[in-house]
């Protein structure tokens, strides 16, 4: 009779997914696709091979409150549930977990920094994801994910592979040594690193609302009625631009180009009106 209950047992431990016990440490964050709309698609890879697609099913202007997370072992969705200007500070993952990811901070920089996040089923294990570095320009660049309960020195962290260039957002190298986090709640962390390194720069809502600014209009490039004012500047040295409607700005401030973005100008004929495209440094927008 023993030998029929460990047969059963044995059976059993080996019929369940791989990512679904002992999963195989994460390991690259990629882009599937090249080009503008890059950043709507990736892949998630384990040591395996294994892969997840992370991706946006859908376009429009909100089309960022719907995210699905699907591979041969996972079936999930995330969705924003704060309201308001914070609704971008708040998501709820639903998959064979119920993951909460909200952001520790209300305002500034830090709203897309630090997160905690925790399965509702263990609402007592949090796990903080943040920048590995808070002051710097390239924040954004080195993140990782840590338990913030217990004595666990473990670490989930993110880098991207090539440092410089507008293609360096496209590609992640992931170190996992956090063996007590559920697969999903990795799988969760990865997606949001993603939507906080993405979101703020590839989206103008989401930057607004991560800063704590009211929507106050929306930027339109060079039409009727409104300028583009441009400062030259010495060799080697960024582009100062600001984008100028007539009436209301995008956050009720002026949009500047950054330290570590390009601004990137097409010549144009005669009688023509002039042709931009901002090239975020992280990410960019591609010609």
């Amino acid at each position: 009779m023993k030998s029929v209950i460990s047969l059963f047992m044995l059976l059993g431990f080996f019929g369940q997914p791989l990512l679904a016990q002992e999963a195989s440490p994460l390991k690259q964050l990629e882009t599937e696709y090249i080009g503008k709309e890059s950043w709507r698609s990736w892949w998630l890879r384990n040591s395996a091979n294994e892969k997840v697609k992370i991706y946006m099913p859908y376009s429009g202007k909100n089309a960022w409150e719907d995210w699905r997370i699907e591979g041969e072992t996972v079936d999930a969705q995330a969705n924003p549930t704060g309201i308001g200007s914070k609704k971008w500070q708040e998501w709820e993952w639903q998959g064979k977990e119920r993951i909460v990811m909200r952001s520790l901070f209300q305002h500034g920089d830090k709203a897309w920094q630090e997160w905690e996040i925790y399965s509702e089923a263990a609402p007592d294990e949090v796990y903080l994801l943040r920048t590995k570095y808070s002051s710097s320009e390239k924040a954004w660049e080195e993140w990782e994910l840590v338990p913030d309960f217990g004595e666990s020195t473990g670490r989930l962290a993110f880098n991207t592979r090539y440092i410089g260039g507008d293609k360096n957002w496209e590609s992640w190298d992931l170190q996992d040594n956090l063996p007590e986090a559920s697969s999903e709640i990795k799988m969760a962390s990865s997606f949001l690193m993603l939507f906080s390194t993405i979101m703020p720069y590839c989206h103008p809502k989401a930057r607004c609302a991560f800063n704590g600014l009211p929507l106050k209009g929306k930027v339109k490039f060079v039409e009727h009625g409104e300028d583009i004012k441009i400062k030259y500047v010495d060799y080697d040295a960024d582009i100062k631009v600001q984008f100028v409607e007539w009436g209301a700005d995008d956050c009720g401030q002026w949009q500047k180009v950054d330290y570590g973005e390009d601004l990137k100008v097409r010549i144009v004929d005669w009688n023509e009106d002039l042709k931009v495209e901002k090239v975020d440094y992280s990410p960019g927008m591609q010609d």
